[in-house]
Order: C-alpha cells, then structure tokens, then sequence
C-alpha cells in the first residue's frame, strides 16, 4: 500500500529522480537549513502559538505574540542557518527577522478579532483512504468551521511566490497568506 502526500506528489512533479532518491531510496542529505526555511518555521510556530490560546478562549495581544516570535528565534537561531543572500543582496539574520516580525503584524492586524471560524484543529495530521486502499497523508495547519457550516483548511505560507488555486505562480505585496 502507498501513502501519498502534497510533499511527495510535488517533489515527483517537480523531479522524479530527487522524488526516487528521497522516498524510495531513502537518501539522506545533509542540507543546512536556509533563513528563509527558518523564518518560515518560526512565523508559522508563532500562528500556532496565538492559535492554540484562541483555542482555550485566551486572549493575546499583538505584543505579546511578538514577544513570543522574538523569545523563538533568538533561542533557536544558530550561525550555522545558511543566509544565500547575505553576500550578494548584503542582508543578515536580523533582516529575515524583522520580515518575520511584519508578516506576524500585518496577519494579526487583518485577522484580529480571530473570530471568523470555530477552530477544530491544529497541526493536524491523519490519513485518508483512498478508493483503491491506498492512503493520503494530510497535514493541516488550522482547520475550521464557520458559523454557516462551512469548513476551512488554512495553511501559513511566507513563501513570496505564492500560487493561486489554479496552480499559477504570482508574486504578492503581502508574504504571508491565510488560505480559507
């Protein structure tokens, strides 16, 4: 029996060979991890973060939220984070930072009072059956159900090159997305 997931099907889309090395070969490469993968870990942790406090009925201030992306990165940030731009574009950790830091506030801004949805899940990850008995892993960031019954499967991206739903890159003003 297989097991599918968004990750494997678009690394096989994008490179059958780094799909075969990586899930059938099981090659393990010894990649640094790049600020931009960093970062993107530590918006997201954050989202998690104001989340799972919406989710008890806990109030949070936008302060507070930085306090806490801010206490994150300086515990888990480490010289060894390759930054590929440094040099050419001379930008540094603290830049990535920041940019971090903005995407929490412009999100927290234009989702504040956080009351658009019932949260019925965090990080979730379960597996679905497929009509020929093999399986689909799926991973949710926040999922949630408004008050008409519909439901909703947000993914953080602060990725700038996002794609819209027909699958077409397009560049964006704003890094990071709520997707619902």
């Amino acid at each position: 029996m297989a097991t599918y997931s968004h990750s494997r099907v678009s690394t096989y889309e994008n490179c059958p060979y780094q799909y075969k090395l990586r899930y059938l070969d099981k090659v393990k490469v010894d990649i640094p991890t790049t600020i931009e993968a960093f970062m993107g870990d530590i918006v997201h942790q954050t989202l998690e973060h104001l989340y799972k406090l919406k989710k008890f009925k806990k109030r949070i201030a936008l302060g507070s939220l930085i306090k806490f992306y801010r206490e994150l990165w300086d515990k888990n940030y480490s010289s060894d984070i390759l930054i590929v731009k440094a040099e050419k574009e001379n930008v540094n950790s603290e830049n990535y930072k920041k940019i971090g830091e903005e995407m929490i506030k412009n999100y927290f801004e234009r989702m504040k009072p956080f009351e658009e949805m019932t949260i019925l899940g965090l990080e979730t990850t379960d597996r679905m059956t497929l009509p020929d008995g093999n399986q689909w892993h799926v991973r949710i960031d926040k999922l949630g159900c408004d008050n008409e019954g519909n439901y909703f499967v947000c993914d953080y991206k602060t990725n700038s090159r996002m794609k819209d739903q027909e699958g077409r890159c397009r560049q964006t003003a704003c890094a990071l997305f709520y997707l619902g």
